[in-house]
């Protein structure tokens, strides 16, 4: 399907010809015939009608057929074809629903407005008259929604056709214009409606006599649907349909669909949840429904509308959860928080794109409810049961923590803080954990002031001491914003610390008598121990004796738990200093313990943890031990490669540049082994296989660079630019640029998967590398130089600057012979960069908790083609191949012609469930090369073949965003855009590749693995 050729899309363009044929004949069709066809053996009843049919039955299609083939071939079809398709698809339904809407010759019987039988007339009936002409063979209260005859084969092929027809259509393309279907299915979901939803929406187009609108309000005001032979089931598995498989397009103006069919859905949604589903579940399946089509249309007013409706209902409503008696059942208020969340997230996209308007009056209406919700709390109001405050609480704060992705106001955000820091030390645990979460985030985005900072740590002492005194240290919700205040506030981190090192050895309440209690306290002490001290190294070193003193008690009662936590916060400290120490009291601490402990598996994330702080020596002691273990090849290929790295690191760590050479050929080994697992193992290692290589590079780089250093000392003259050694040096600098952008595109292929930590790693290794090639040129680069690309102020990600590798340059920066603009011996210059890169070697390289977590990258499909509603003539497929290119498609086109593109394809849900960042927007780079150029002849005669400036590279790195794509965790995950390039005014024949990515809701854009990695299209300009 995805493979593409000129002969191919002939071929499918035949296809859609014939199906729309074959569409309309289908039209004629009597419902039983229909369900004849489509259930294969046709029951008593209808065989009885039909036995003159059953030879033409043979050689048709059913309409689920028909519709299922149509979703194939969406992306050959013009708009007028699609539309057209959709009229047939709401023919067809409305057959299942009233049984005499369809068969042309039957219905010309009847029919008090058509005088022939042209079946070209009887499409064209607009969806009022088909429905006046059809329906009046019924009472309108002869067929309800409790009474209704099951007939099994009608239903049975009903289900299919929903199912395998109308769903695939759906999916597969966006929404057609017409957008009868649309209101057929909202007329069978809901007959008689409650419009109090839509008042506020429609109010502007009432008043303009907007078109599309007063023909919706008369098909939601009409009794027809009253007739419909649906069953409660029926209306359930529409709404589902609705959920799972509708693509709305994306349109400003009040057209058929945003003032017609859309108000039409959102009205029989909010109708059937209110007044008739019979569970919550239901209920809240069609609030999904609401939320999705609300944000797919990308209209403020729509989603302000369905998120207050919403949050009304979750406040208003009094019954008694049933998670009260088991957390495990469905709890609707939960369930409508996280629809809000969803709601604040699909429609805002990303940070810095959010809705302000939407936004403040979203996050007032939240601090009004959660304000009253407090005050029954502490029992000064009683509008709410107390049995579902913890319920609400819960909810709304799920709700509100999304706000702060996208609130930039910090003033705002600080005052909304101070009410929830409160909650802190609330009685049920799930708020607290919900509490914990928000004050993680927004301090996360937020500067932490000191007042906050204070308020903070009293609250969380309370709600500590207050589980301590409950007996509940099981369960830890205080983890996040603990680890969160401690990297933004070095004085909260301190305080902290000596709060609950001084509370494990001096209050009575956090020890006991009983082992199995005192081990929980212990664990629940060392675990927040860890939280404050793995984010803030130093304030940890300021505490590292009071931290070994805990550790050994607890290894002496044998509670070897607690201990390795506390030994973890006592490894952060390796980050504090610089340069590594032979005799560090912490590592032999640590060595110590391994050797007593007879578990291999906390071994093992032990030396995982000393790997990503810096302790590699530890590190290899531990995996040197483990290895002897192994006991099949791919373990040993894996726990080899480890030890292989922590022995290169722990070479370059103790002997610096001395050590480059035995570092590289561990490095090397390791290499060997990363690219041999993948013939043991599912798991991809492409992310371990590149960034060993670009540790390599950087090595090899390093050592460059002191050979340049080594030669402006031997020379003691300033490098320039005509000598060997300036070339030299302008090429490392280049190199260095290089390498920081792999570093960064190894960042934007591989970040959406990997976690904080290790994102954090490669956005420092791609500073560090920009900064060497900007410390180069200041250094040793003579003026001339400095018109060179500086890396070093590139606006690119900044990474820990709390690292020891940032630290020492920024240190070398602040040094007066960068700053002042006066002459420095060459010598003195090469000698400081000589001994940064010294330093470098012997810092701890930042390592990344993604390479020791190998994952399953999933693939998403993406399929470009030329719009087929663009009159075009393609290029011979012989020429393309001539080029050497693999292209989805061609086109020949005159200079500045307008290009139209089709682009479809598919997220599946493993790419949303892995994803450590949540996105609903979609993203196509678009990279337009030239690759063959006209000769042209100069006055001699001949050919210069000759590519200009503008033809060699159009856009490098040309982003486009693919209409606000929405794409839930929950749904299909198909998307279908329409896009127009850049238009092209040189002759030539251009390559257009086109690379799928998102973009999150913190603002980071990430590319996406397709499965087909040909997703190219070749233009031929020509004035021919």
């Amino acid at each position: 399907m995805w493979s593409s050729s000129k002969e191919v899309t002939s071929h499918s363009r035949d296809s859609v010809i014939e199906l729309l044929r074959e569409a309309k004949l289908a039209c004629n069709r009597s419902l039983f015939e229909e369900i004849a066809i489509s259930n294969d053996t046709p029951d008593e009843h209808s065989s009885k009608r039909m036995k003159d049919l059953t030879t033409k039955m043979s050689l048709r299609r059913s309409w689920t057929t028909i519709l299922a083939n149509a979703a194939s071939l969406t992306p050959f079809m013009t708009n007028n074809e699609h539309d057209l398709i959709s009229k047939y698809a709401a023919i067809y339904l409305l057959g299942y629903l009233n049984p005499h809407s369809t068969g042309c010759n039957f219905f010309m019987l009847r029919s008090t407005t058509l005088q022939n039988g042209l079946l070209d007339a009887f499409i064209d009936l607009d969806l009022e008259e088909r429905l006046e002409d059809t329906s009046h063979s019924f009472d309108a209260n002869e067929i309800g929604q409790a009474n209704v005859c099951t007939d099994l084969p009608r239903e049975t092929a009903l289900k299919a056709f929903l199912q395998f027809g109308l769903a695939a259509l759906w999916r597969e393309r966006d929404a057609a214009n017409n957008t009868d279907v649309l209101h057929l299915v909202a007329m069978a979901i809901a007959p008689q409606l409650d419009t109090s939803i839509i008042g506020n929406i429609v109010a502007s187009w009432e008043e303009s006599q907007v078109s599309a609108w007063i023909k919706a309000s008369r098909l939601m005001g009409c009794l027809f649907a009253h007739s419909f032979q649906v069953r409660y089931g029926l209306r359930t598995l529409m709404i589902k349909l609705v959920l799972e498989n509708l693509l709305l397009p994306i349109t400003n103006s009040p057209n058929q669909m945003l003032a017609g069919a859309v108000p039409h859905l959102l009205a029989s949604l909010h109708t059937f949840s209110n007044h008739a589903a019979r569970n919550a579940r239901d209920a809240h399946v069609a609030h999904q429904a609401m939320v999705r089509i609300a944000t797919q249309t990308g209209q403020e007013f729509i989603v302000r509308e369905v998120f207050y409706h919403i949050l009304s209902q979750t406040i208003e409503d009094k019954n008694n959860c049933s998670c009260i008696n088991s957390e495990k059942s469905f709890c609707p208020h939960a369930a409508r928080g996280g629809l809000l969340r969803h709601c604040i997230l699909s429609f805002n996209g990303s940070r810095h794109h959010a809705d302000k308007t939407f936004m403040e009056q979203a996050i007032a209406a939240l601090s009004a409810s959660l304000e009253e919700l407090l005050l029954l709390w502490q029992g000064e109001s009683e509008e709410i049961p107390l049995n579902n405050s913890a319920c609400l609480l819960s909810s709304l704060l799920c709700a509100s923590e999304s706000f702060f992705y996208f609130l930039l106001d910090h003033d705002s955000a600080m005052q909304f803080l101070e009410m929830i820091i409160q909650l802190l030390h609330h009685s049920e645990r799930r708020v607290r954990i919900a509490a914990s979460s928000l004050l993680a985030l927004a301090f996360s985005y937020h500067i932490a002031e000191d007042k906050f900072m204070t308020i903070l740590f009293e609250s969380l002492k309370a709600a500590i001491e207050l589980k301590i005194s409950q007996g509940d240290t099981k369960i830890q919700e205080f983890n996040s914003i603990v680890s969160v205040a401690a990297r933004k506030s070095a004085c909260f981190a301190s305080s902290f610390l000596s709060f609950v090192i001084e509370s494990r050895q001096t209050k009575e309440n956090w020890s006991s008598a009983d082992k199995n209690n005192d081990n929980q306290i212990a664990l629940f002490a060392s675990r927040l121990i860890a939280s404050s001290a793995l984010p803030n190294g130093r304030v940890a070193m300021a505490k590292v004796k009071a931290i070994i003193t805990l550790f050994e008690a607890e290894s002496e009662k044998g509670n070897i738990l607690a201990a390795r936590h506390l030994l973890t916060a006592l490894l952060s400290t390796r980050y504090a200093y610089i340069i590594h120490h032979a005799d560090n009291e912490v590592q032999n601490l640590a060595l110590r313990f391994v050797s007593n402990d007879s578990d291999p598996w906390g071994a093992y994330q032990l030396a995982r943890h000393a790997m990503c702080t810096g302790n590699f020596s530890v590190a290899k002691e531990i995996y040197a031990n483990i290895l002897q273990h192994t006991s099949t090849e791919k373990s040993f290929l894996w726990i080899g490669l480890l030890l292989k790295i922590a022995e290169a690191e722990t070479s370059l760590n103790e002997d610096g540049a001395k050590g480059i050479p035995h570092a590289t050929t561990c490095l090397q080994a390791a290499l060997s082994y990363t690219e041999s697992i993948p013939s043991q193992s599912s798991y991809s290692m492409m992310f371990q296989i590149e960034f060993l290589r670009l540790r390599l590079d950087f090595l090899d780089l390093s050592a460059v660079t002191r050979l340049v250093c080594q030669e402006t000392r031997l020379f003691s003259t300033v490098p320039k630019d005509s000598n060997r050694v300036g070339l030299h040096l302008i090429n490392n600098i280049k190199c260095w640029g290089a390498l920081a952008s792999r570093f960064f595109s190894l960042y934007r292929r591989h970040g959406l998967f990997l976690c904080t930590q290790s994102r954090t790693t490669l956005r420092t290794m791609h500073s560090i590398c920009r900064r060497i090639g900007g410390i180069s040129i200041k250094l040793l680069g003579e003026p001339s130089f400095t018109k060179t690309k500086d890396y070093a102020d590139i606006d690119k990600p900044k990474g820990d600057e709390m690292h020891p590798m940032l630290r020492l340059q920024k240190e070398i920066e602040n040094l007066d012979l960068l700053t002042k603009d006066k002459f420095v011996e060459p010598a003195v210059s090469a000698t400081v960069l000589s001994e940064l890169m010294e330093g470098l070697h012997r810092a701890p390289i930042p390592f990344p908790k993604g390479f020791i977590h190998p994952v399953k990258i999933p693939s998403t499909k993406l399929r470009i083609s030329i719009d087929p509603s663009l009159k075009h003539n393609a290029m011979p497929q012989d020429e393309i191949k001539s080029l050497g290119v693999s292209a989805n498609d061609s086109i020949i086109v005159y200079p500045g012609a307008d290009i139209i593109i089709y682009a479809a394809g598919s997220v599946p849900d493993s790419v949303m469930k892995r994803a450590h960042s949540t996105f609903s927007r979609l993203l196509l780079w678009i990279k337009i090369k030239c690759i063959s150029a006209p000769h042209k002849k100069n006055y001699e005669g001949e050919g210069t073949g000759q590519i200009t400036k503008d033809q060699q590279e159009i856009s490098d790195n040309c982003l486009y965003r693919l209409h606000k794509l929405e794409i839930p965790a929950s749904q299909s995950n198909k998307f279908t855009a329409h896009m127009e390039l850049p238009t092209i005014k040189s002759v030539g024949i251009y390559k257009i590749d086109f690379k799928l990515g998102c973009r999150d809701i913190a603002c980071g854009e990430w590319e996406l693995p397709v499965l087909d990695t040909s997703n190219t299209i070749v233009v031929q300009v020509t004035e021919d």
